[in-house]
């Protein structure tokens, strides 16, 4: 998802002067120095050299002719060594040396076995890459003793196929929430501390945070990391095995009959610059299993964040959803979303150029029903043209009130690699009467700050984001409305 930029082209330059076997290898340490800048926010762990080489070049496309395979290869060797990355076990792992041995066994930690400290110290290496370990002993906590954790059942899968929930509509995001999925982030160091403040911001704004972990043995270390950095926090934790952070993408959305009755729509998640997140696709059947829920299958490969709606009949989408669907017309597509989400409306509009997400939640977010937050850039900026035409044709269309859409723009922060990293507070998430933002510098966070306060939000907060090139705080979770959760989750 990550764009090469200034350092690989550098690199490239002073590389075509060089014979091929020296311009490969230029290459290779600029793409190495380039993600290493760019944060270890990428999922090093999913690749392998092809897909390695479409999301370089997908990115950069002028390095297509450039880069060959074995050097996508090499440095993506490289960044594993230095980015120990987990992958999900085969097997459900509850006790914490079970974990230890697999990191170890993985390669995530290669530590010579004769040199290990104890059977824990896999574990404990990993754990120091972001603080929880250092965090947990300042509190007092043994790893070797950190308690059991009581596990909700899954019920049975109910699949109800490719058939859509009858009479079934998608609320908006700006409803009452019951709780909020977050998929922890193992595999980025730095985000542990931020997404412990995010799931602190959901619990006060009367939401429970729902927090995802490859396994039971996992589960066991998150809680105690949460009880020391946020412990006011009481998150319902659920072994459920995903592959990254990106939970808005490929996580569940929840609609709701008229009776009151909901049921899971599940969105086929295939990321095009990815191989295929099996653990991603497969954890919605789990996690209806989890509310006991019944699960149908969208007819349609599409990722969450091209999913923005009002809750009242009308849903925005960027006609990115075509490159997976190709065969898909636009009356197809109004059908779907109808009988799925119970749209009435749908708005399509052009996909950002050399953006790589496609996705609608960078650009839109409603308010309510009648208004709606566009993002805005710096005269100049390449996407200065197509957000002011998606903000003037809101402006002239009729709101699911009656009235024509009040448009509010939101200009987005500054940032220091130019377009490939988009910093949009529009990435936000409304938690009842509180919206999360992204934070990225603090005289923009205060100008977002008072325009969000200018709609009417009572409460406004924000993570540190920094780190993320794209998707912030919405891309990394997926709300959970009013009524699905009962006493059993709390």
């Amino acid at each position: 998802m990550i764009a090469l930029i200034l350092g690989v082209a550098a690199g490239a330059l002073f590389a075509s002067l060089l014979l091929p076997r020296a311009t490969q290898y230029v290459l290779r340490r600029a793409i190495v120095k380039t993600f290493v800048e760019m944060a270890p926010t990428t999922p090093f762990h999913l690749h392998n050299g092809e897909s390695f080489f479409r999301l370089i070049t997908q990115g950069a496309p002028w390095l297509r002719d450039k880069v060959s395979l074995a050097t996508s290869e090499d440095a993506l060797k490289s960044l594993k060594q230095i980015y120990p990355m987990v992958t999900a076990p085969v097997r459900e792992v509850t006790e914490l040396r079970g974990l230890a041995d697999s990191l170890h066994q993985s390669g995530a930690m290669t530590a010579p076995l004769a040199t290990r400290r104890n059977p824990l110290s896999p574990l404990e290496d990993f754990l120091q890459q972001s603080g929880a370990m250092t965090l947990l002993n300042d509190a007092g906590v043994d790893l070797a003793a950190v308690p059991e954790i009581e596990v909700l059942e899954f019920g049975p899968a109910r699949h109800h196929g490719s058939r859509p929930p009858a009479g079934c509509t998608l609320p908006g995001e700006q409803e009452p929430l019951d709780g909020v999925l977050l998929s922890w982030p193992i595999n980025y160091p730095t985000r542990w501390s931020h997404h412990a403040r995010f799931a602190s911001y959901i619990a006060e704004a009367g939401a429970q945070p729902v927090v995802l972990a490859p396994s039971i043995a996992w589960l066991r270390i998150v809680r105690a990391y949460l009880a020391a950095a946020a412990p006011s926090v009481k998150a319902r934790l659920l072994s459920i095995a995903t592959d990254d952070v990106w939970i808005r993408d490929f996580g569940p959305h929840f609609v709701k009959s008229k009776e009151g009755a909901f049921s899971i729509v599940a969105t086929p998640y295939a990321p095009s610059e990815h191989n295929f997140q099996k653990h991603d696709n497969a954890s919605q059947v789990d996690i209806a299993r989890a509310f006991g829920l019944p699960l149908h299958f969208l007819p349609l490969i599409i990722e969450g964040g091209n999913i923005v709606t009002d809750g009242a009949g009308s849903m925005v989408m960027f006609d990115s959803v075509f490159v997976h669907n190709p065969e898909r017309t636009i009356a197809d597509i109004e059908q779907i979303v109808r009988d799925w989400f119970g749209i009435d409306r749908l708005i399509l509009f052009p996909a950002l150029v050399g953006e790589v997400t496609g996705h609608i939640d960078m650009a839109v977010k409603f308010v309510d029903p009648g208004t709606v937050l566009v993002a805005d850039v710096v005269a100049g900026h390449p996407w200065k043209s197509n957000f002011d035409r998606i903000a003037a044709r809101l402006a002239a269309t009729p709101s699911s009130r009656g009235a024509p859409y009040r448009v509010v723009r939101v200009p987005a922060a500054r940032t220091p690699k130019g377009r490939e990293h988009f910093w949009s507070y529009i990435n936000s998430l409304t938690v009842n009467k509180t919206v999360i933002l992204p934070f990225f510098n603090p005289r923009e966070d205060e100008r977002a700050i008072e325009i969000y306060r200018s709609v009417g939000y009572e409460n406004v907060v924000g993570v540190d984001f920094r780190d993320f090139p794209l998707g912030s705080v919405h891309c990394q979770s997926k709300e959970i409305p009013a009524g699905v959760m009962g006493d059993r989750y709390s």
